[in-house]
């Protein structure tokens, strides 16, 4: 019995596959044997989405094909989807930078069109779910909102553009903690896909309502709507839903207790978005799955788990740092655009005042005299605006500079320092103010970039090595410069590590024992105690104070 049921799964599959790939056949047929630029190009847009969900790259390559034969006709519609498709591309991949300036290149040639207010919307879906994504949630509230006041049409095409910027409302009202305004963005996404036989928009909206019932601790809820959502599709078949469900299964049943279950849940899920490239659920599974192996005692298998969140965790915070500093210069820039095209015109404006002057001399004296005084004003508010530019150049991490500014005044006072725990006192020092300034310059820096302090195993002897300078010099160096001896100089930054893990509120339901790990302690107990040494506070009673503030 279970083998013929074993064997219809598999003939069901098949005959999806097989129809999907007749479908793709079909319109492969289409290309080869066009004329017709217009149609081919638009048989390519139509490859690209009828693979979107299960192969990325063949995504990326249909729709470059798409753009090629647009640019090359100059069919502008079919070039601005192309541009959408090639965001959405970089959006998956975590090249927020690269994805944010395709959206914002659509958005403006859009104008171009005669009619351009659907590719203006999807543009404006994109844009708001990018932001999402890089934690700018008021300003993908802002577009979300006004994008929805602007459709006033209801054909299928604008219901779909509808129900994504409710989705997109629903992502980042949870994100901020508003779970009420959340759930009535994601139960219209979730009638809308309904009215218009959207299945897949319908198992999303599911989704995200199920992990909405998981932020509000309702745990038995939000399994038994995963397992509805898991019965409804077909393996293989939606596969980011799949993904997605398996993960909100798994993060529940660690809450439950249920290590066993949440970590089988958790593998299938972490394997369905590696292979397909769902960077961020990838990235969930990794940190859920430290936590899991955690619990379960399995501290091995947690710090490699730990380990592969924290180097995808590290590249989307550069990504979204960069792509948020790039989202500022824009505006910036179209700033000071305005300001140059104000002086402009106003320079246009003073020799029309010239040849008006020939008329009348005490109308040409008043006139450039405001002109003047006006021209004045608009270039130092140009000036300005140049300056609030390049300090986004000038960003440095704060412990980074706290400790710079703590060796540049020891050293000024050149005076001997004994560390608090060390017997060692330097009164003859081996390495001269300058040796000292360029080898400090050197620890922080590579502490910085490389992070030595979450390495369990971090010793002296081998940090010097990484420096490329003797024991004897990195002590010398930590002593005289900073008064502290090696392992304080490390557990300073293992508690700066953690307290900013503490202070970021999308990590208020991780465990300490996890965070302890993520910022390189070995064992909870250390944690504890460093934390404490440091702040004054237990690690948990400085959450409980950081809450209780920021609530406030």
């Amino acid at each position: 019995m279970l083998k013929n049921t074993i064997l219809i799964l598999v003939l069901i599959l098949s005959l999806k596959i097989f129809s999907q790939n007749k479908r793709i056949d079909s319109v492969k047929k289409v290309i080869a044997q066009t004329f017709d630029k217009k149609e081919k190009a638009m048989s390519y847009l139509r490859l690209a989405s009828a693979v979107a969900d299960n192969d990325i790259e063949s995504y990326k390559k249909y729709t470059d094909s798409a753009m090629s034969l647009a640019k090359k006709s100059k069919l502008l519609e079919i070039e601005l989807r192309a541009t959408i498709n090639q965001g959405i591309y970089f959006k998956n991949r975590s090249d927020y930078q690269k994805s944010l300036a395709l959206y914002i290149k659509v958005l403006e040639r859009s104008n171009e069109l005669n009619d351009k207010n659907e590719l203006f919307l999807v543009a404006s879906v994109n844009l708001a779910n990018l932001y999402t994504r890089i934690k700018e949630y008021k300003k993908a509230i802002e577009i979300a909102k006004k994008s929805l006041d602007s459709i006033n049409s209801d054909t299928d095409r604008f219901q779909t553009i509808k129900a994504s910027l409710f989705n997109s409302l629903g992502i980042s009202y949870s994100r901020l903690e508003q779970f009420d305004n959340a759930l009535l963005s994601y139960n219209k996404v979730y009638q809308i896909c309904k009215d218009i036989k959207a299945f897949n928009g319908e198992m999303t909206a599911l989704n995200n309502i199920a992990l909405i019932y998981r932020k509000q601790k309702n745990y038995e809820k939000a399994i038994g709507l995963c397992e509805n959502i898991l019965q409804s599709i077909k393996p293989g078949e939606y596969l980011r839903t799949e993904a997605l469900t398996l993960l909100n299964s798994g993060v529940c049943y660690i809450a439950l207790g249920n290590t066993e279950k949440a970590i089988d849940y958790l593998i299938r899920s972490k394997d369905i978005s590696t292979k397909n490239g769902f960077r961020k659920t990838q990235m969930d599974c990794h940190l859920y799955l430290a936590e899991a192996y955690a619990e379960k005692g399995d501290y091995k298998t947690s710090y490699e788990e730990q380990a592969a969140y924290d180097k995808l965790k590290d590249d989307e915070n550069n990504e979204i740092a960069a792509t948020s500093k790039e989202d500022l210069r824009q505006e910036l820039d179209k700033k000071i655009d305005v300001k140059q095209q104000t002086i402009d015109s106003a320079e246009a404006s003073r020799k029309n005042i010239l040849i008006i002057s020939l008329i009348s001399i005490l109308l040409l004296t008043s006139l450039l005299f405001f002109h003047l005084k006006r021209k004045k004003l608009l270039k130092l508010q140009k000036e300005q605006l140049v300056v609030e530019n390049e300090i986004l150049n000038k960003h440095n991490t704060s412990l980074k500079v706290k400790l710079k500014t703590l060796a540049e005044t020891k050293e000024t006072q050149r005076s001997p320092i004994k560390s608090p725990r060390s017997k060692t006192t330097y009164t003859k020092l081996s390495l001269t103010k300058e040796q000292h300034k360029a080898y400090m310059d050197t620890i922080l820096d590579y502490m910085e970039k490389h992070k030595p302090y979450l390495d369990f195993e971090i010793s002296q002897t081998k940090l010097a090595q990484n420096l490329n300078m003797s024991t004897h010099h990195l002590t010398e160096v930590l002593s005289v410069s900073l008064g502290k001896n090696f392992y304080d100089f490390i557990n300073l930054y293992r508690v700066n590590e953690a307290k900013i893990i503490i202070e970021n509120l999308e990590n208020h339901d991780i465990k300490m024992l996890a965070i302890a790990y993520k910022a390189g302690f070995k064992s909870k107990t250390s944690f504890n105690r460093v934390f404490k040494k440091h702040t004054g506070l237990t690690p948990s009673a400085y959450r409980e104070q950081f809450v209780e503030q920021a609530s406030t």
